[in-house]
Formats: C-alpha cells, structure tokens, sequence
C-alpha cells in the first residue's frame, strides 16, 4: 500500500519548487518495520530567462538545478521474515508420507532498505540550441543495507537475509549533444556521455567483513568481499609471485611471513570490479539520400577475474585448455624460463590471485547503421510514403587487453550473496551480429 502527495510551484516560469512526501507499506517486511516514509523535495532556476541574461545572445537556455530525495527498497524475496518449512517424503511401511522440517535461510526481522541522494545540476544550450550540455553531481547514501549472509552450517541453516550495514555512492556524469551541420543535403550530429561513480561501503553491522561466495571448482574460498572502506564486492586475492621454476607450481607472497597461507591473515585487495569511468560516443551523418551512424562504448578502470582461465591449469574435470596455455606451461626438462603458465596436471591446487585479475577496460563498437532512402519521386506512383534500405552491424569489434572471451561481465548471475561482481566464470561471450532491412511506409 502507498500514499504519495505533491506540490509544485512555478514562478514567472524562472522558479520552480516541489516537495513530495510517500509512505510504502510492505508485507515483506518484519512486524513494526513494514511503512517506509520517503520525503523529497527540488528548486530550480531558469536563469537565462532573467532580464541581465538576455544580452547573452551565445546561451539560448541556462537552468540550475539541486534535489533531495529518500527512496526505500522492497529488495527480498516473499517471506524473507518468516520460518519457512520445507516438504520433504519419507517411506513408511504405508508408503511415502510427506514431512517438513526447517529451511535453510534463517529468518531475520528486517527494515527498509532506504536511500538518501542530494544531487545538484547545470543545463546549459548554446548558440539557438545547437549544443547542449548536461551536467550533474550526485551523493547517494544507503542504510540498512539488505543482503543474504553466509551462516555456519552448525548452526542449521545456510543463509540469512539482514540488514548489514550502509554504503555510498558519489559522481560526476556529462552529457553534450552536438548538432554541428543541418541543411538540405548535408547533416553531422554527435553525442557525448561519460560518467565517473566512487562506490564505498561505509559501515558493517560489527565492522565484521562479509564473504561472497565461496568456488571450490578451481581454487578455494571467495574472490570478492564486502570491507568497511572498500568498494562493495572487491576482489580479496591471494598475491600471485611466479611460477617456482622448480616444481612448476604457483607461488603466493605471505603477507605476514609466518611461514603458511591462510585467507584471513595472507589474501589483499586487489582491486574494484567497477570502472573509473565509463563513456559512450554516437555520431550521426546525413548526405542527401544517404544516412550512417556509429555507436561507441567503453570503460575504463575496471578490474575482471577470469575465472575461466584458471581452468587451463588442469585438463582435470574433462575440460579441453587452450593451446597457449600448453605451449607456454612449465614441462619437465626443458627450459622454463618464459614460462607463463604453471605445470598441466590432473589434480587443481591452485588458489584465486592477482594471476587471473585483469585489466577490464575496454571500447567496443557497439552499433554500426548505414541507410538508404528512396527519393520520394521514385516510390510516390507506386503510393508508398516512405522507403528506406539498410544495413546494420552489432557489436562488431572490442579494443581491450583483457585475454577473456569478453570484458563486460557486470555481476555475477550465480551467486546467492549478490557481492559477486566482474567475475568472468565462462560467461557466453557478445556475439556480432550482422542484419538487414526494408522499411516501408505506405
């Protein structure tokens, strides 16, 4: 059930306020905590509508901007607050008779998960709006941070859903649209974003880290972690050192020099699967009959695990490795010194390291459009309006260092825990894809 009231006022078209007030009520939630209450409120200032302005004939339009606003989160499942049982069957000398017993998440009482951004704004046009720029700033700040916990197996259960904590999230984005040449025959237009986001988890209920999932397929324990002070989901590695060029197996620094390696005491962060900054390029070009546009799309800063590497390790578990991976391994007897691979074996001992964290950054060419439209004396007897022949490419080419089958891997569609992000575990790679079409309008 929700409640939403509003009220906005404008002035001489210069000055404009809303305020809003909603209240959400959910069942989801645990008894006493289920209404959410979620002020919001804005001005803004068209300020090349003031008289001092007008003498500015270069800006055509000049708008500032700024806003509060607190949103909720119904972000858990049906149930997550109750003791939910589990049907099971069990033979009897009568045959299967049905039991139940307790589930494997533990119930929590939970509260809104709820978020607080202040956000301030510049619209700007230029010369008859034939540029346009669009910049703000943004801080988010949420608390009572819903997420499902890992619990230990002796106390009966797998998982909980609860409130763990509050986080941040900080930018810059700019957006300028370009319209550089428009006439009859001739037409240029462009279109520019990039955007910047600083992530950091500020607080976790006891300061106590939180695990992501634990793989146990080619190494041991978690790669991301959420770390009071950290991005969420950073990656929490093993230092990778070489290849120990007697043995041929991977080698990792002890951080603590006690002689062993252990996840607490030897892993480091070692870096945020979320990119410094990521941008977007789309130009479109006219002439006469004839039309093209190209989209491109990057980011830069990220960091990627490539899980999938690790499987050239071992042609263990019925996986086939990659020929580099045979050619460039440590084999016995010959000279290793450029070996970059450790020793191929049947068994995995390997554990997650900065060895398979890369570099994610990337620019793809995201869309490429070329057209063609029929003149309008060609296609008027026929009675057709409008023709148009084109053909398209997607996705037609990445720039990137990264040695995976595709950078963009985003967060992990496996994983329970939802701290699972730039986590490349054979993810199918973006296909190319080539089209062709008509277009007729009658």
């Amino acid at each position: 059930m929700s409640w939403l009231g509003r009220f906005n006022y404008i002035f001489k078209d210069k000055y404009m306020f809303t305020v809003s007030m909603r209240a959400d009520g959910s069942s989801r939630y645990s008894e006493g905590q289920r209404w959410g209450y979620f002020p919001s409120g804005a001005v803004a200032w068209r300020i090349s509508d003031e008289p001092w302005m007008k003498s500015v004939r270069q800006i055509s339009d000049l708008k500032l901007r700024a806003g509060y606003g607190v949103t909720g989160s119904t972000a858990i499942g049906a149930y997550a607050t109750q003791n939910l049982l589990t049907s099971g069957k069990g033979a009897t000398g009568n045959g299967n008779l049905t039991s139940y017993y307790p589930g494997t998440t533990f119930p929590s009482s939970l509260k809104w998960e709820t978020t607080a951004q202040y956000n301030i704004g510049l619209d700007l046009g230029l010369f008859d709006q034939k540029v346009k720029i669009t910049a703000d700033w943004y801080y988010k700040y949420t608390y009572n941070l819903l997420n499902t916990v890992s619990l230990p197996w002796s106390s009966g259960y797998v998982s909980s859903t609860e409130n763990i904590g509050s986080m941040k999230n900080s930018g810059i984005e700019l957006n300028v649209d370009w319209d550089i040449i428009r006439n009859h025959d001739f037409g240029l237009t462009a279109q520019f974003n990039i955007a910047h986001n600083d992530n950091r988890v500020v607080k976790l209920a006891g300061g106590d880290d939180i695990k992501g999932t634990s793989y146990t397929n080619y190494g041991s324990g978690p790669i991301n972690i959420l770390r009071e002070g950290e991005p969420i989901g950073a990656f929490w590695l093993y230092e990778y050192t070489g290849i120990n060029p007697e043995t041929g197996r991977m080698e990792y620094k002890d951080q603590n020099e006690d002689g062993q390696l252990s996840d607490d005491a030897d892993r480091i962060i070692a870096g945020s699967p979320f990119p410094l900054f990521t941008y977007g390029l789309n130009v479109g070009l006219r002439w006469k009959q004839f039309d093209f546009n190209f989209f491109l799309q990057g980011s830069q800063g990220n960091k990627v695990y490539n899980l999938s590497n690790m499987r050239n390790m071992s042609y263990g578990q019925g996986m086939n490795i990659e020929k580099r991976a045979w050619e460039q391994s440590w084999k016995e007897g010959a000279d290793n010194t450029n070996a970059s691979f450790p020793k191929i074996t049947n068994t995995n001992s390997g554990k997650y390291s900065t060895r398979f964290l890369e570099d994610g950054s990337y620019l793809r060419i995201k869309n490429l459009t070329l057209g063609y439209t029929f003149p309008k004396k060609w296609i008027n007897k026929a009675k057709i309006d409008n023709l148009r022949l084109y053909a398209n490419i997607q996705n037609l080419y990445t720039f990137t260092r990264y040695t995976g089958y595709d950078p963009e891997v985003g967060a992990s569609t496996q994983d329970a825990t939802g701290l699972t992000y730039g986590l490349d575990n054979g993810r199918y790679p973006t296909p190319t894809t080539y089209s062709f079409g008509l277009n007729i309008t009658f």
